[in-house]
Parts: structure tokens; C-alpha cells; sequence
């Protein structure tokens, strides 16, 4: 992926979003929202800035976590 991606979620709806390396993003979001990297057989919850190695594949999950609102997210490359 290059450029920034956005979007937006309703209340406990998800997306998936494909990442390949090398590169580094910022996640935005308009209100909390869970968020897992799976980089081949290693996941777990983000805790920072997206960074994808070179001739890395990998995935961000994220969740809307808000009751009775959506979630407006937002990728930005960093890099």
C-alpha cells in the first residue's frame, strides 16, 4: 500500500487492511478502536507507529470499539 487510506466503521464493525514493506504509518482514529498487526505467523496488538520490513506482507485488523458512533480512521505513510 502507498498513500494515506481512510475510511470509516460503524459501531463493532471491521476492516483488514493489506500492508506490504517496506514502509511505516500512522493510524488515526476519531475515537479508540482495537487494532491487531499480523506479520506472517506473529500478531498482537498495535502499540505505535505501523512499521512493515522489506518484502513483508502483512495485515492490520481494525475494530470499531465505540457504542452508538462511528469510527473514522485514517492511514498515513510516515516515510
Amino acid at each position: 500500500m502507498s498513500g494515506a487510506l481512510a475510511g470509516v466503521l460503524a459501531p463493532g464493525s471491521r476492516v483488514d487492511v493489506p500492508l506490504l514493506g517496506p514502509g511505516a504509518w500512522t493510524l488515526l482514529t476519531s475515537v479508540p478502536a482495537a487494532t491487531v498487526l499480523s506479520c506472517g505467523s506473529a500478531s498482537g496488538p498495535l502499540s505505535g507507529p505501523v512499521v512493515v520490513g522489506p518484502d513483508q506482507s502483512c495485515q492490520l485488523e481494525i475494530t470499531s470499539t465505540a457504542v452508538g458512533t462511528s469510527t473514522a480512521w485514517q492511514l498515513v505513510p510516515t516515510r
